[in-house]
């Protein structure tokens, strides 16, 4: 009689663990999961940063504190919302990037901020290098006393 409960209770258990499989067989819930986040390709990432150019027009990315706040993710979003926001936006964030970049001792060899759209292959991200698949510059500013902002109408393409 034990080994009859001991069958019965371990076929329940089974039942149990296979039943969300038949009840709603799309959804991606808890025993079983169809992990749909790698069932199809994804878009590359796009991504929002403000870089600097030197006087021999070598590009630097910035530090976040340049552009807003120490927090990466947060001075990723604040480009973002600047871009989204339109030229009037892009300006005042490019103005208030170049004002820091000039009283930075660390910064003081770059001429020009840009504002910058992109996308990155997640892959090559990690096994080629930093490098985006394609950028676009949205927006540029001088830095130092005479700097003009000005929106930037640039084509798409690679680095």
């Amino acid at each position: 009689m034990a080994r009859f409960a001991a069958y019965g209770i371990g076929m329940g258990l089974v039942a149990l663990v296979a039943l969300p499989a038949f009840d709603h067989p799309t959804e991606d819930s808890y025993p079983l999961s169809t992990y749909p986040m790698f069932a199809r390709p994804r878009p590359r990432p796009r991504l929002f940063f403000a870089e600097g150019l030197d006087a021999e027009g070598t590009r630097h990315r910035l530090p976040p504190r340049l552009v807003a706040t120490e927090e990466v993710m947060q001075a990723a979003a604040t480009v973002r919302r600047a871009v989204q926001g339109g030229p009037a936006a892009m300006g005042r964030l490019c103005a208030s990037i170049a004002d820091r970049a000039a009283q930075s001792a660390e910064h003081a060899s770059l001429i020009e901020i840009a504002l910058v759209d992109a996308r990155f292959d997640p892959v090559a991200y990690f096994t080629r290098g930093p490098e985006p698949v394609e950028r676009r510059v949205v927006h540029q500013c001088a830095v130092g006393a005479d700097a003009k902002s000005r929106p930037r109408r640039g084509r798409r393409g690679a680095p």
